[in-house]
Order: C-alpha cells, then sequence, then structure tokens
C-alpha cells in the first residue's frame, strides 16, 4: 500500500507541475493570438472569414484549462485530505485520464509528423 500512495505521490507531483505549465501558458499564448491574429489565423488554418473565427481559436484554451483548473482543485483537495477515499479516487481518474491524452496526443502528434 505505500508503494501505492508514493506512486500516487509522484504522479500527483508531476501532473501538478504540467498543469501549472499550462496555466502559465494558456494567458501567454492568449496575449500573444491578439496581438498578431494574421499569424495564428494562418498556422492553424483558421477561416477568418466566419464570425466567431478567434473563439474557434480560444476554444482550444477553453479544452484544455477547464479540465486543467478542475484538476488542480482535485490534486490540491488531496493534499488537504489526505483520508478522503472519494478524493483520492476523483484524483486517480484525473491522473489517468491527463497522462492518457497526453500519450494519445503525443501518437497523433507523431503521426501528423509533428506539425501543428
Amino acid at each position: 500500500m505505500a508503494n501505492v500512495i508514493k506512486l500516487e505521490l509522484i504522479l500527483t507531483g508531476v501532473a501538478g507541475v504540467l498543469v501549472l505549465i499550462v496555466m502559465v501558458v494558456m494567458p501567454i499564448d492568449i496575449i500573444d493570438f491578439y496581438e498578431n491574429k494574421e499569424t495564428y489565423a494562418m498556422v492553424y488554418q483558421l477561416n477568418t472569414q466566419n464570425e466567431n473565427w478567434e473563439l474557434e481559436y480560444l476554444s482550444r484554451w477553453i479544452y484544455i484549462g477547464a479540465p486543467a483548473v478542475v484538476g488542480l482543485i482535485i490534486m490540491t483537495l488531496r493534499i488537504i485530505l489526505k483520508n478522503n477515499e472519494m478524493i483520492r479516487k476523483m484524483n486517480w481518474i484525473f491522473l489517468f485520464v491527463l497522462f492518457a491524452s497526453m500519450i494519445i496526443g503525443f501518437f497523433n502528434w507523431m503521426k501528423a509528423g509533428f506539425d501543428h
């Protein structure tokens, strides 16, 4: 049981660092997007003729940012409420979803030739 707790602690720490990096990079990228919309439109192949073309780009960060905030809350609660079984299960679910989505995302990126 002690090994599982150590594994969870290590995975939670790694996930916490990754989530915090995303939380720092997200506003920087959004600010850069508003300073240079044309470049982002070309790179992400956004149709600027659409009325809500900016939301198309920003929705990518919404789909990443919302789960990141939820995960950060779960990981924080896990550290504070060490003996809560429900929080422990939620933490494991978040860790599984996070690392599985990272692995799937990496393989999709690899199949695309490491292009955006």
